[in-house]
């Protein structure tokens, strides 16, 4: 479970807490934390993703989720990188 690219847009692992510890919304739910985010780069549905840490847009800074926190929208994970 590491990371092979700088912006996580090939992490598929199974991470879903961010770094500061919070546990990740799952991507399908809409609470505490309403988006329109869906799919995946090449059109994978986050569906499948559950919670896991993700990272859905070509420009994020790597894998991040919504939170469960009602007082923390998203929040990146810490994932190490691959050797």
């Amino acid at each position: 479970d590491c990371l092979s690219s700088i912006s996580g847009s090939s992490y598929r692992g199974r991470t879903s807490v961010t770094a500061s510890g919070r546990r990740c919304q799952r991507w399908d739910s809409q609470n505490p934390h309403a988006h329109d985010v869906h799919s995946m780069p090449g059109d994978e549905s986050l569906t499948a993703s559950a919670n896991f840490c993700r990272a859905p847009v070509f420009d994020a800074l790597g894998p991040w989720c919504f939170t469960e926190d009602p007082g923390v929208r998203f929040e990146y994970c810490n994932i190490t990188k691959c050797a």
